[in-house]
């Protein structure tokens, strides 16, 4: 076993699918005569994707952020599965340079070009995300957003504990409660929230995140039916994590919970309103990949 695994706190990765049978393929976007083909073959999930983030940090990302014609996945052969490496230019950027630095040609294999430790500590969590079903998207937004490799290897090393996500219950009322009023400053009570839900008009879905049995984040998801469009209207109206919590994927997993649900209930695409002056709140978003579409204009009346 490596020493780079261990010094990252993986001691058992090669726990992890180490009998899955992949391929990466490659595609040049440009040349659309040129097939797609099958670069390498191996076995174990890990190795696969260190070779994976190689060839997608240093082919398809450019110096300056910006993506190049070379496209590689790899294919996960036992579950005819697709992995590909995808999230906020920004991130990929920034990885590239850490990893790859000022090297511009290949000679000796892309892992061997670039930070072997790195690649391999990214490719772990990659495959703990993986195996929750989850994308590379928190790894890219964490890149985003660190100031520094060293902030980024502390936040990547717990991004890959266990995330469960769903609708909430009754019986998380009263914590669901309690983040409210740290996220909103209001003080409503359980009995308040659950007479709520009771309502037959209430069109709000609250969805929670625990880590270890413990909530540590909610959202509030609103599906309403449209009259002169098909489908459904679907916006996020709640996003909050424990700061405690932050960094390690729990918001991407709710938001990504509450798509799919929005989905499933008809809508095409959610929608959700921030302010202006929430830098923070606008990249995390933006990380995820929001938009800003149009301006959100209101009234009071009360």
């Amino acid at each position: 076993m490596s020493d780079r695994f261990e010094s990252f706190g993986l001691e058992r990765i090669h726990d992890l699918a180490p009998k899955a049978e992949w391929e990466i393929w490659y595609q040049d976007t440009f040349d659309v005569d040129c097939p797609r083909q099958v670069e390498l073959a191996g076995r174990g999930l890990v190795k696969g994707l260190v070779e994976l983030w190689a060839r997608h940090l240093f082919e398809t990302v450019q110096p300056n952020g910006q993506l190049g014609f070379s496209r590689f996945n790899l294919w996960l052969k036992q579950e005819a599965r697709s992995v590909t490496v995808g999230g906020v230019k920004t991130g990929a950027a920034r990885l590239r340079q850490w990893i790859f630095g000022d090297t511009r040609s290949i000679r000796q294999g892309y892992v061997q070009a670039g930070d072997a430790k790195l690649l391999e500590a990214i490719a772990a969590a990659h495959g703990k995300l993986i195996l929750a079903n989850q994308s590379s998207q928190a790894i890219l937004a964490i890149a985003s957003t660190s100031a520094s490799r060293e902030e980024f290897e502390a936040h990547l090393s717990q991004l890959t504990v266990q995330i469960t996500v769903r609708e909430a219950t009754q019986d998380d009322l009263v914590a669901l409660a309690r983040l409210n009023e740290r996220f909103n400053d209001v003080k409503t009570t359980a009995a308040q929230i659950a007479a709520r839900l009771a309502d037959p008009q209430c069109v709000e879905i609250p969805i929670v995140a625990e880590i270890d049995n413990q909530l540590v984040g909610f959202a509030g998801l609103r599906v309403v039916p449209l009259i002169f469009y098909k489908g459904a209207h679907a916006e996020l109206t709640e996003l909050f994590v424990e700061e405690s919590y932050r960094r390690r994927g729990v918001g991407g997993a709710l938001i990504r919970f509450a798509e799919h649900l929005a989905e499933s209930k008809g809508a095409e695409e959610l929608i959700l309103h921030t302010d202006e002056e929430n830098e923070v709140a606008r990249k995390f978003y933006t990380a995820v990949g929001y938009e800003a579409w149009e301006i959100v204009m209101g009234k009071r009346l009360l």
